[in-house]
């Protein structure tokens, strides 16, 4: 075989596997926009759909071994910082005992939209939407209250949501609750911090509370950090839950 023609067929090898890659980005990201894997079971659900709230197409990804199983609405915080993506790698042990729904709120994560404009990212907006999808899943699910969790930003508008339609909801969880400003929840928790190490005798860590120490102000978020723990403690929850609204 002559120079040239290994050249051309080097050439043209090249080429195919160039446009064979274009084909699979195109089909998983622009096409599909993504999928999440099968869950076993007859009663099982994995599903990653894009549906519409208030006129605008936004992404759910609902999870969950037993679809009969409770329903748990995460709201991810920002106002534009997605937890979808984080789902594979921290609620695994959850989706054992709960139906968990993400939804990528428009703007964010997969809702992302250029064209979205300003005024529909209000927090009425946003809140309308909450609604809306809880009443969808509440429906979808056959359940008359649904668990709702919120994560930092998402926990503000959790409250709000708590505060506009409580009949929504079984129970509220709140991580990283925004209950003031940043500063004034930082020296709340060092107030109380330092109370506790006094009382405790606990000299190292009333030196490091007088040094300012930057891990005494990190937040802690069990959903990502320790999932089996949070797991475990939304169980619990769930059965107290269960009881209380047996006995009204």
């Amino acid at each position: 075989m002559g120079k040239k023609k290994r050249i051309r067929c080097l050439f043209i090898g090249l080429v195919g596997l160039v446009l064979v890659g274009f084909t699979v980005v195109a089909v998983e990201f622009i096409l599909m926009r993504g999928d999440t894997p099968k869950i076993g079971g007859i009663q099982s659900i994995a599903s990653l759909e894009k549906i519409e709230l208030g006129g605008s197409p936004q992404w759910v990804l609902i999870r969950g071994y037993d679809s009969t199983k409770p329903v748990l609405f995460f709201l991810h915080g920002g106002p534009g910082m997605p937890a979808m993506f984080l789902a594979h790698a921290c609620q695994s042990s959850l989706e054992r005992d709960f139906v968990v729904v993400h939804l990528d709120r428009r703007g964010a994560g997969k809702s992302f939209n250029a064209a979205l404009k300003g005024e529909s990212l209000s927090v009425s907006r946003t809140l309308e939407d909450t609604y809306e999808l809880a009443r969808l899943l509440r429906e979808r699910f056959s359940r008359s209250r649904i668990y709702l969790v919120g994560h930092s930003w998402g926990s503000y508008l959790g409250l709000l949501a708590l505060r506009d339609h409580p009949e929504y909801y079984g129970a509220y969880v709140g991580m990283g609750q925004l209950a003031g400003t940043r500063a004034e929840v930082q020296e709340i928790r060092r107030e109380f911090v330092s109370r506790a190490a006094k009382e405790a005798g606990d000299r190292e860590l009333s030196a490091r509370l007088v040094s300012r120490d930057k891990e005494v102000d990190s937040a802690h978020f069990p959903f990502f950090e320790e999932p089996d723990r949070f797991h475990r403690e939304m169980v619990r929850l769930d059965q107290t839950v269960r009881e209380f609204w047996a006995g009204r």
